[in-house]
């Protein structure tokens, strides 16, 4: 049988009788032949055999861009209630089926199964009562199926690839930043819209932090490139980057925050003196520049674009805000809805279970904002972990983010005693997207999200590989990725 699934053959066969017998329904009636064509989709794709990685690999490549371009807007791409994150999430499952024989477990794999064992526990018994809410919320812990295929699939040479790719799409991000902040936040009500879904094909939030901390790192821990000539490009592309990282920080809390920790660690990491040196020659001439112009630009929302905003923001986080100030308010906001989940969790009834997935937490919580109940979690992940799958949740997702987190860190001073400069680039630079999601997950639904949740268990795959493809490298140096 698993000879048959891998021959070409057996592919171009199975998928001329199964086009045949779709048109030959659809014929019938157009109902049938969609779900003809939905029940056959699986087993043609099973039929790719080996191949089937690849279409997975692509989807996942598609979705990531088109989630760090357009933000949330993306994520409505394709027909309610089933969108193209969910179209790569189910080949990967396929993904997964057709590559189990190759997992070699580790101990962070062990606390990945478990978390996600108990998010499933936690999800199943509410679906017949809440149905596709009770799925929407548990991709908390489902989309961590992205990060067991992308640690299973992902070989040297995709790695290599990799940072090919990602060099040759910073400058265009970049520039896209201010042009996606200003159709997300001016004209908004004028973007053009998906169909059935009504949702703009663009939004903008504190993601952006996450990526463009990202971006610093790449930079700054030298995988953009040595040559002269992108040296030079790497002080235009600094101009741009401080452009994007303003707008976010006066917009989102969460995602200033992002930036900064997402730059100390960078610069923790011993990013190259040089390096150092262009990121804040450039920073601290645009910040003088910034300063001594004082602009207060007026978007039509509460937060103007000035340096007063990234103080009131930065204020409202580490201190009090202005009494009355919408900044202020968010945050009692929030501070009270999470001290009553930390209430009725460690100290009340739903300390071993939480309340599960799928019942919308600000209705029963009573913290609703808004008559459609369009506001389901606490704006902060590990609260609705906390919430949904009680202190145990809890205790499993912290162990499994610092057992990650120390693991990355071992590889990297791991990598940098060998001598395996590219590894401890990698190891540093999910390092930094890791602490980025942390951080702006920390102050919004990130995770909750595909945006976010698929971006976030992505980049935790791509750890596991690295992990595994560094200790096989280190083993045998000749299999290091080439520069």
């Amino acid at each position: 049988m698993r000879a048959f699934v891998r021959s070409p053959a057996a592919a171009l066969f199975f998928s001329g009788g199964a086009a045949i017998a779709v048109g030959g329904l659809t014929a019938i009636s157009p109902i049938l032949g969609a779900a003809a064509a939905l029940a056959v989709i699986p087993f043609w794709l099973l039929a790719l055999g080996r191949r089937l990685q690849r279409v997975f690999l692509g989807g996942v490549v598609v979705i990531l861009v088109g989630y760090a371009f357009a933000g949330r807007g993306f994520a409505y791409a394709g027909v309610p209630p089933v969108f193209i994150g969910d179209v790569v999430l189910f080949v990967g499952l396929l993904t997964l089926m057709v590559s189990a024989r190759r997992i070699r477990l580790s101990g962070i794999h062990w606390l990945l199964i478990a978390f996600m064992a108990l998010g499933l526990a936690r999800t199943l018994p509410y679906v017949p009562r809440d149905g596709v809410n009770a799925l929407r919320d548990g991709v908390l812990w489902g989309y961590g199926f992205f990060a067991l295929a992308l640690g299973t699939v992902v070989e040297r040479e995709h790695f290599a690839w990799l940072v090919r790719a990602v060099r040759r799409l910073i400058p265009a991000f970049i520039v896209c930043v201010p042009i996606v902040a200003v159709l997300g936040l001016v004209y908004w009500g004028s973007l053009p819209r998906w169909p059935i879904s009504g949702q703009p094909i663009v939004v903008f939030k504190g993601d952006m932090g996450v990526h463009l901390a990202g971006v610093a790192a790449f930079i700054l821990l030298g995988l953009y490139g040595r040559s002269r000539a992108t040296r030079a490009g790497e002080i235009a592309l600094w101009f741009g980057w401080i452009v994007g990282a303003g707008i976010v920080a006066t917009q989102n809390r969460g995602g200033g925050l992002a930036l900064g920790a997402g730059i100390a660690t960078a610069l923790v990491l011993r990013a190259p003196a040089s390096r150092r040196l262009s990121f804040f020659g450039v920073a601290a001439a645009m910040i003088t520049a910034v300063a001594l112009i004082n602009p207060q630009i007026d978007i039509g929302r509460q937060d103007k674009l000035s340096l007063e905003q990234v103080r009131l923001n930065a204020a409202s986080v580490f201190g009090n805000a202005q009494e009355g100030t919408s900044l202020q308010a968010n945050k009692d906001f929030r501070t009270r809805w999470w001290g009553q989940i930390w209430g009725y969790t460690v100290h009340g009834p739903y300390f071993w279970s939480g309340k599960g997935f799928g019942i919308n937490l600000a209705d029963d919580d009573g913290f609703q904002t808004d008559a459609e109940g369009t506001l389901r979690a606490p704006h902060n992940s590990h609260m609705t972990v906390l919430a949904r799958m009680g202190v145990p949740g809890l205790g499993f997702w912290i162990v499994l983010q610092l057992a990650f987190a120390g693991s990355l860190v071992a590889a990297l001073r791991r990598a940098r005693r060998h001598g395996a400069v590219f590894w401890a680039q990698i190891d540093g630079l999910l390092l930094v997207y890791w602490i980025s999601s942390m951080v702006t997950t920390s102050f919004d639904p990130f995770l909750e999200g595909p945006q976010g949740g698929i971006w976030f268990w992505s980049v935790f795959g791509l750890g596991l590989a690295a992990l595994r493809l560094q200790r096989e490298s280190l083993a045998d140096p000749t299999r290091e990725p080439a520069r």
